[in-house]
């Protein structure tokens, strides 16, 4: 849990850098770490503007967050695994 882009002591590195109100955006092949993620941002009261476990299998997904793909994203679309994604903010 130590180093992962969510814990909360990067939470509070970014709430320090981001412009009030500002939107963090996470997207990622790892169910835990999306689950990891969703679970602290609720247990914080943070606010969760979007979340899906699977944003291309769903019609609802921002375009802006669908339309650009890395490389092992698309590697990992091929072999059929999700993608995951929360936009979310910090509470002040």
């Amino acid at each position: 849990r130590k180093h992962r882009l969510t814990n909360p002591e990067f939470l509070a590195r970014y709430k320090e850098i981001l412009i009030p109100n500002g939107i963090l955006h996470l997207k990622t092949d790892s169910q835990f770490l999306h689950g990891y993620t969703l679970g602290l941002l609720q247990g914080r009261g943070d606010e969760i503007l979007y979340a899906n476990h699977d944003i291309y299998r769903n019609e609802g997904s921002p375009e802006a967050v669908t339309s650009i793909q890395t490389f092992y994203e698309n590697q990992y679309l091929q072999e059929g695994k999700p993608i995951t994604y929360i936009q979310f903010r910090l509470q002040p």
